[in-house]
């Protein structure tokens, strides 16, 4: 809603919404992107999907305070109805009290995953090193190999 700053007081539902996505041979669909989304006590922060663009169903929706401090992935399965239909819309909304104010949603790397289960099994390193056999060598060559239930992204690997 505002790019250079918190939402505004007394806000109106705004809604950032998708375009139809057709998942026309889908039986499930899994919703999964990065959010940093800071809301107040009473600020609703919600995710709708439709197949018409005018019914909505909830997928997720704030209790209360939401106080990120940094990206964090999150991944929902989208109500049964929805999946299979040519025209999916997905929609993140909020409004707000007259009161307190903070920074809203910031959404990235959105996907949406036909067929796809929740993934929460982290991905697996394997180390292997050659001929690891004199200490004190100034380098070794290594292999590092990757390993998951369903994927890994490459872009989520770093030194650590």
């Amino acid at each position: 809603y505002n790019l250079s700053g918190n939402y505004a007081n007394r806000l109106a539902a705004k809604y950032a919404t998708t375009p139809p996505i057709n998942t026309a041979g889908s039986s499930t669909l899994t919703l999964r992107f990065r959010r940093w989304l800071r809301v107040r006590n009473n600020d609703p922060a919600v995710i709708e999907a439709s197949v018409n663009g005018t019914t909505w169903s909830e997928v997720w929706s704030s209790s209360g305070a939401v106080a990120d401090t940094a990206w964090r992935e999150v991944q929902y399965a989208l109500p049964d109805g929805i999946a299979g239909s040519p025209s999916v819309r997905l929609r993140w909304g909020l409004s707000s009290n007259p009161a307190q104010n903070d920074l809203g949603w910031n959404l990235d790397d959105v996907e949406l995953l036909g067929d796809g289960a929740v993934d929460v099994t982290p991905p697996a390193a394997l180390l292997s090193v050659a001929d690891l056999n004199v200490g004190g060598s100034p380098s070794h060559a290594c292999n590092v190999t990757f390993t998951d239930v369903v994927a890994v992204r490459l872009a989520s690997l770093d030194t650590g």
